[in-house]
């Protein structure tokens, strides 16, 4: 072999050169990747999405209609105006859109829809968020200083903070 010693500092790279047959390239590929998931079915179905600054009534009004129109949803996505408008990018939810958020997800929950949201994460996490000092204390950064947590796609932490 041209190795001498594992790779530990670098990307590994692999190469799979099967011409047409595609079955083959994706069982070798689990060889090193593990198996495959399965697309969820949702993601299958009808989703609804517009951007534009839709509030509790919106949504509401928006699923009724599907509804009374006999028409399948599966997925509503809040395009990104859901959000405080401090910066493109944001995490807390505009309580003038949606004063009580906890009770508009949980009626689109009941009505057995999935829900996503529409993020821009360039400008990261600011002093103006809701939770910025809880991601702080989780990031071990210092929450008087104000400064931004950058975005990090990465991150264990920040993604799951």
């Amino acid at each position: 072999f041209w190795w001498d010693s594992p790779n530990t500092d670098k990307e590994d790279l692999y190469f799979f050169g099967h011409g047409y047959n595609y079955k083959q390239a994706l069982y070798d590929y689990t060889l090193i990747g593990g198996k495959i998931a399965m697309v969820p079915r949702q993601a299958f179905g009808i989703w609804w999405s517009r951007w534009f600054n839709v509030n509790d009534q919106d949504v509401t009004e928006i699923v009724n209609t599907y509804d009374r129109n006999s028409f399948p949803l599966d997925i509503f996505i809040l395009d990104m105006d859901w959000h405080t408008k401090n910066a493109w990018g944001g995490y807390t939810i505009d309580s003038n859109l949606f004063p009580y958020p906890q009770d508009t997800f949980g009626w689109l929950l009941s009505k057995g829809l999935y829900i996503g949201a529409n993020l821009h994460d360039a400008t990261g996490v600011n002093s103006w968020e809701h939770m910025y000092d809880k991601m702080c204390v989780a990031m071990g950064v210092d929450p008087s200083k104000g400064e931004p947590i950058p975005f990090s796609a990465v991150h264990a932490t920040y993604q799951f903070s």
